[in-house]
């Protein structure tokens, strides 16, 4: 009975860090004391598995002390937890750390005498840790350094969850940016063009997500040059963007614009001039301003860049 209340207090003190980093604001502090606090039962819980239990003895109905490797999911827990943290507060080489040791806690499950009923639980910590260390590299301009995480998160994800998962999805869309961002383009059009048909299936092909990976395609095929595809790719995406977004809408105008680029790169140049002069009629205001923000070769900003 006592290891059950320990276990409760330990996920009631993780869930109340999360909730804490949530709210903002200075509390962070207060996260990570409760987040070593739940580390300090663990302590507690494994020195119960050694003991054969906190509750004075094994009757039929008491419940059976944790093993070692379930100390060890514990652990791994929340290591992700204080990785978060440390994540959300721009803290990012702690957090990589507290991703590592994660990783590292649920690596070891699989060589454990059970690792067969929670392997998969066990991948999942992994993944998740997995996809953070990646971001977190990420946020820091170790574009090299974000790519396997990344892919090993994918990986891991696409194999428990299945490919179209969200997070499964999300993993691989951040593959893709780290990619695309090291212009290695080849891989890059491929991972983004297997994102794009995966949240096409799960979300639709009007959802922003998936909107915004169709113009990262079109994108990759301007970069290198490939005119015919860049134009195909703008037309598609144009034409889902107005059905579901509205003629008029930013992402819509910013397709636009690309695809009058497009154009006039291809030397295609009255119809560029056409193109454009569209755009302009659709951004000007009331006194007679256009807005230049449509023309800047960044697209899709409203859905947060790449």
């Amino acid at each position: 009975y006592a290891n059950m209340l320990l276990r409760a207090l330990f996920f009631s003190l993780l869930n109340c860090a999360r909730a804490l980093d949530a709210a903002g604001g200075h509390r962070s502090h207060e996260a990570l004391g409760m987040v070593r606090d739940a580390g300090g039962l663990c302590e507690t819980i494994g020195s119960c598995s050694e003991n054969k239990g906190c509750g004075g003895g094994s009757s039929s109905g008491s419940a059976a002390p944790p093993s070692e490797t379930e100390c060890t999911d514990l652990l791994s827990g929340a290591a992700y937890v204080e990785a978060v943290i440390y994540h959300t507060r721009g803290k990012h080489e702690h957090a990589e750390a507290s991703y590592r040791q994660c990783i590292e806690r649920s690596s070891s499950r699989s060589s454990g005498p059970d690792h067969k009923q929670s392997s998969s639980t066990a991948a999942l910590v992994a993944a998740a840790a997995y996809d953070g260390l990646g971001h977190s590299l990420f946020d820091r301009r170790q574009l090299s350094a974000s790519v396997t995480p990344l892919r090993t998160s994918w990986s891991l994800r696409s194999s428990h969850l299945g490919e179209g998962h969200a997070d499964s999805i999300d993993s691989l869309y951040a593959l893709g940016r780290s990619l695309h961002d090291l212009e290695q383009m080849v891989d890059a059009l491929a991972v983004y063009e297997r994102t794009y048909r995966l949240q096409s299936q799960a979300l639709g092909p009007g959802h922003v997500d998936s909107l915004r990976t169709a113009c990262n395609v079109a994108r990759i095929h301007r970069t290198c040059g490939n005119g015919a595809a860049a134009l195909e790719a703008c037309d598609a995406t144009i034409k889902v963007g107005r059905e579901s977004l509205g003629e008029s809408h930013p992402f819509v105008l910013d397709m636009v614009a690309m695809r009058g680029m497009v154009l006039h790169e291809m030397g295609r140049t009255e119809e560029a001039s056409k193109v454009l002069m569209d755009v302009v009629q659709w951004t000007t205001d009331a006194s007679g301003s256009s807005n230049p923000a449509v023309f800047k070769d960044h697209l899709a900003k409203c859905f947060g860049g790449r």
